[in-house]
């Protein structure tokens, strides 16, 4: 019978969870995680976690709520590993959605941006659909067929 060696996990499974060696709560690294997990699909209201109708002001004070907690410089002495990359990214989607949300001609190209994204989804979204019902017509009449030559 062969023994079963655990095996370590990769670089890649390291990275995605929590490490009690690093200089940072384990709290937080979960949340720099999970944020950094979905970066991508976020919108800058959506990272600033804000309504696409906040006021200058508001974009600030989230700005600088979520400053204190993703400055890079907050960590510059501790041992915390691959969460600098993800902080210095996430302090950079940051600082892109404030900056674009606070300079109010950025903003209109943005909400723009954002408008024409969410047409070309519903478009996108009628033509699955669309694309769906066209296969279980073709379905329904492939068995019409098979049933007539019975």
């Amino acid at each position: 019978m062969r023994e079963v060696v655990p095996q370590s996990p990769t670089q890649a499974e390291a990275e995605t969870e929590p490490d009690p060696s690093f200089e940072i709560e384990l709290e937080l690294q979960q949340r720099i995680l999970e944020l950094h997990k979905r970066l991508d699909r976020l919108n800058h209201f959506q990272v600033l976690e804000l309504d696409s109708g906040a006021d200058r002001k508001a974009i600030k004070k989230a700005y600088f709520a979520f400053v204190g907690t993703f400055h890079p410089d907050r960590y510059y002495t501790k041992k915390i590993g691959h969460f600098t990359r993800k902080i210095e990214r996430i302090f950079q989607r940051l600082t892109e959605a404030h900056d674009t949300l606070s300079d109010p001609d950025a903003r209109k190209e943005y909400e723009q941006y954002l408008a024409a994204q969410r047409r070309t989804r519903a478009i996108d979204s009628e033509l699955v659909d669309e694309s769906a019902l066209l296969a279980q017509v073709e379905l329904l009449l492939k068995q019409a067929q098979e049933q007539a030559r019975k």
